[in-house]
């Protein structure tokens, strides 16, 4: 007895690929990519063409339209063009005042807050509280 087997009837074809199908793929691919473009361009000429009506602008919410490269200045404004409630808060951050006077609470600048915290080192761990004890 033998251990190999002869098959004589088997018949194994080539690997070939389907030319004409793959190229049909690639054709149909294309036309469909070219009639979308072409679709959009059309949709976009239509709509284009199309303008929203004007809507009604309060005079004094209307702004000036700007001319390119024109810098915004409001960004950059000056105390006397800025919003009442930031020159409050400013202002607030800024003086002396008191805090709570039957406790002897008080508010100082925050700058000289600062300064205090660096001359007497009072900058302990965190959690830990601060200044002097009674």
């Amino acid at each position: 007895m033998s251990d190999t087997v002869e098959h004589r009837d088997v018949h194994l074809e080539e690997d070939v690929i389907a030319d004409r199908k793959v190229m049909a793929v690639l054709f149909g691919t294309l036309v469909v990519s070219v009639a979308c473009v072409l679709l959009a361009w059309v949709l976009l000429k239509m709509f284009s063409s199309w303008e929203a009506p004007a809507r009604p602008t309060r005079p004094s919410l209307a702004k000036p339209a700007r001319s390119l490269g024109e810098l915004e200045t409001s960004l950059f404004a000056g105390k006397e063009e800025m919003p009442r409630h930031v020159l409050e808060q400013q202002q607030a951050l800024e003086s002396y005042g008191w805090v709570n006077r039957e406790q002897g609470v008080i508010s100082i600048p925050v700058a000289r807050a600062m300064d205090l915290v660096l001359e007497r080192g009072d900058g302990g761990e965190p959690g830990e509280p601060r200044g002097r004890e009674p």
